[in-house]
């Protein structure tokens, strides 16, 4: 079983507020595979390499490893562009600590993106989804962030044992888009946000979902299937129930950018990145239409 360290997520913490001056951003963007172009919409950035912040480099491409610390309009912004993910085989703590740190300096709004696999013809390559729900019933123990003892003694949540999942990845973003631009077919075609979202199933990875598992994942209920953002809303969610006031809980909104159809044919990587500049010019339209929003 994977050991939290809650020296690690005070050494992420101490590196954040150097890097961040002492600033609480309004939003925070995790950035998913292939999706770097959209830290483009951030003015006046200041950077710093993962490494600087002694947060863990991704190994996979597509993933920079760079934060960026600016504004969206009049919103200040930190984008993390890149993330680890289970299959490179590092501690699930350590892959949420840049999270959990965030939430400790008192970031409210969290936007995570990624890139996914549709499970349904309905739902075609090219299409931004918000995501609204989550199965994780196939999680191994080591991609769990709330497993352990040594995290329910940290102070980092709640002292509970189990963490409710109810209402998760409805944000201040999420609401914003399921309730107004979802509406805006003319500027967002390409932009699938129902009411109450789409459902993300967690695969670990590395390897692809072959035919016979998307199509359980589908009768199961998932729209779309990726290898990330599940663990780190577990993280952020066991943190801000620790929190008593309502109001200063953080919240979590998902967008993610379909760009295969999962179990069919040969998906690669490869696919994953050519569909990454139109996946980074998308979101970029919707998330700028947010932050400036929220």
């Amino acid at each position: 079983m994977p050991k939290f360290s809650l020296e690690r997520v005070q050494h992420v913490t101490d590196g954040f507020w150097r890097f961040l001056g002492g600033n609480v951003p309004d939003v925070v963007i995790v950035l998913g595979s292939g999706l770097s172009g959209v830290t483009g919409m951030v003015q006046n950035a200041s950077t710093a390499s993962y490494r600087s912040l002694r947060l863990e480099v991704p190994k996979a491409e597509g993933h920079e490893g760079v934060a960026y610390f600016g504004h969206v309009g009049e919103k200040s912004v930190l984008v993390l562009s890149g993330r680890v993910h289970c299959y490179e085989g590092v501690n699930i703590h350590t892959i949420v600590a840049s999270l959990r740190a965030l939430v400790r300096i008192g970031v409210k709004n969290f936007i995570l993106t990624s890139a996914v696999g549709s499970l349904s013809r309905l739902y075609e390559p090219g299409k931004v989804v918000l995501v609204g729900n989550h199965i994780s019933l196939f999680m191994e123990r080591d991609d769990n962030p709330l497993m352990g003892r040594w995290l329910h003694e940290s102070g980092l949540g709640p002292r509970l044992r189990f963490t409710s999942m109810e209402g998760a990845y409805h944000g201040k973003a999420f609401n914003f888009v399921s309730s107004g631009i979802s509406g805006d077919v003319e500027f967002f075609p390409w932009l699938i946000a129902p009411r109450q979202g789409l459902t993300l199933a967690f695969a670990r990875g590395p390897q692809y979902e072959t035919a016979a598992e998307a199509e359980l994942l589908a009768k199961l209920g998932a729209h779309v299937v990726g290898m990330s953002v599940v663990p780190e809303v577990m993280a952020i969610q066991h943190m801000a129930l620790g929190i008593s006031d309502v109001e200063q809980r953080p919240s979590v909104s998902a967008l993610s950018f379909i760009t295969n159809y999962s179990g069919a044919g040969s998906n690669s990587h490869e696919e994953v990145m050519d569909a990454g500049p139109l996946g980074a010019a998308r979101l970029t339209e919707v998330l700028h239409r947010v932050i400036t929003q929220l």
